[in-house]
C-alpha cells in the first residue's frame, strides 16, 4: 500500500526543516529537486515553522560602517543572498510576549537621540500605530554618542545608547502610555583604572545590560553585568574573564583588537583585527571563527535572519 500524499508532504517537510539555517544555499538547491519540494519551501507556512524550529537566526552577514557615512553589506556565507529591505530592531515592536520570529509586518517604534548645540541631549520616540513623534525627553549632555554603535534593548523595557570612549550609557525607559524617561548608567569602576582601548555594550543571557572591555596587555575579554540586588540597588558585577589567545586561529599578541559589533540573539561579539573580522560566541565559549578577510573596522552591524526561499526577494513561484 502506497503512503498517502499528505504523509509524503509531512515527512518531506520534517526532513527539510533540519537543513542548516547558516547555509541558505541548501534550501535554494532543494527547491530545484522537484516541484513538490518547491511548493513546500515557497509556502509561508514553512518559513514560519523553520524559524520556530531553529529559534536563533544565523549570522549571514554584516553591515560595515565606513566614514564618512558609507555603509556596505557583506555576506558571511557562500550563497550570494540579496537584502532589498531592512527592518529596524532598535525599538520595541509588535505586542508584549511576541518572540518576533514571524511578525515582520507588525507595529514598531523608533527611538532617535541627538546632542544639541545647547549641551542638551534629546531623545524622540516614533510610533507606527499613531504615525507621530513624541515630545523630546531631555537630559544635560554627558558625552557624545558612539558613532555606528547599535543601541541595546534589554528585557526590562529599557533602550541603551552607548557614549564614546566607554564613558557610559544613556538609558531610555520605554513606556506604553507616557513619555520615556532618561538616565545615565556609568561603566564599572574597574575600567577607569585600566589601559583598555576598546569597549562595547552588550546584553547578557538574562537580558540585562552588559559591558565588554578588551585588556590589550593580557589579551583578555572582561565581561560585566548590570545586576539588581535583593535590596533593589543595581551595580556592576564581573561575570567572566575570557583568555582570547587560545580561541583565535592566529597569533593575536601583536595585533590591535577592536570590539566592533554584537549580535544579541546569538550572544556573538564581532572583533576586528588587522588580519580579518572574527565572531566569538559567548554562550558556547568556542573558538573564534573568521567571518571576513577584511581590514580593520570600528563599527559593524550584524545581519541575522532566516533566509528561506519564501522570504527571499522576488518570492519563488510555487509552480
Amino acid at each position: 500500500m502506497e503512503p498517502s500524499p499528505e504523509l509524503i508532504v509531512d515527512t518531506t517537510t520534517e526532513i527539510l526543516l533540519h537543513l542548516p539555517p547558516d547555509d541558505p544555499a541548501c534550501l535554494v538547491r532543494a527547491t530545484l529537486i522537484c516541484k513538490p519540494w518547491r511548493r513546500i519551501l515557497s509556502d509561508p507556512t514553512f518559513s514560519r515553522r523553520y524559524r520556530k524550529f531553529h529559534r536563533t537566526p544565523p549570522l549571514l552577514g554584516y553591515l560595515r560602517c565606513h566614514y564618512p557615512y558609507k555603509n556596505e553589506l557583506f555576506a558571511t556565507t557562500a550563497f550570494p543572498f540579496s537584502c532589498s529591505r531592512w527592518r529596524t530592531a532598535r525599538g520595541r515592536g509588535g505586542t508584549d510576549g511576541c518572540d518576533h520570529l514571524s511578525c515582520y509586518g507588525g507595529p514598531y517604534r523608533v527611538v532617535f537621540g541627538l546632542n544639541g548645540s545647547d549641551h542638551v541631549t534629546r531623545v524622540f520616540e516614533y510610533s507606527s500605530e499613531t504615525g507621530l513623534w513624541s515630545p523630546p525627553a531631555s537630559i544635560p549632555r554627558v558625552a557624545s554618542f558612539a558613532e555606528g554603535r547599535c543601541s541595546l534593548y534589554t528585557g526590562g523595557g529599557a533602550l541603551y545608547f552607548t557614549f564614546q570612549r566607554g564613558k557610559g550609557f544613556l538609558r531610555y525607559d520605554l513606556a506604553d502610555d507616557e513619555q520615556g524617561r532618561l538616565s545615565v548608567t556609568n561603566v564599572p569602576e574597574w575600567y577607569e583604572n585600566q589601559t583598555v582601548r576598546s569597549t562595547m555594550g552588550i546584553v547578557d543571557e538574562e537580558g540585562r545590560l552588559g559591558f565588554a572591555a578588551l585588556d590589550h596587555d593580557k589579551d583578555e575579554l572582561h565581561i560585566w553585568s548590570w545586576q539588581v540586588g535583593p535590596d533593589g540597588a543595581a551595580k556592576w558585577e564581573q561575570t567572566r574573564v575570557v583568555d582570547l589567545k587560545p580561541l583565535f586561529p592566529i597569533d593575536i599578541s601583536t595585533l590591535c583588537l577592536s570590539l566592533s559589533g554584537f549580535a544579541k540573539v546569538s550572544g556573538t561579539i564581532l572583533i576586528s583585527t588587522g588580519s580579518g573580522i572574527f565572531a566569538l560566541e559567548l554562550k558556547s565559549s568556542g573558538l573564534a571563527r573568521t567571518i571576513h578577510d577584511d581590514e580593520w573596522h570600528c563599527a559593524i552591524m550584524p545581519y541575522l535572519t532566516f533566509y528561506t526561499p519564501g522570504f527571499a526577494s522576488g518570492r519563488l513561484s510555487a509552480n
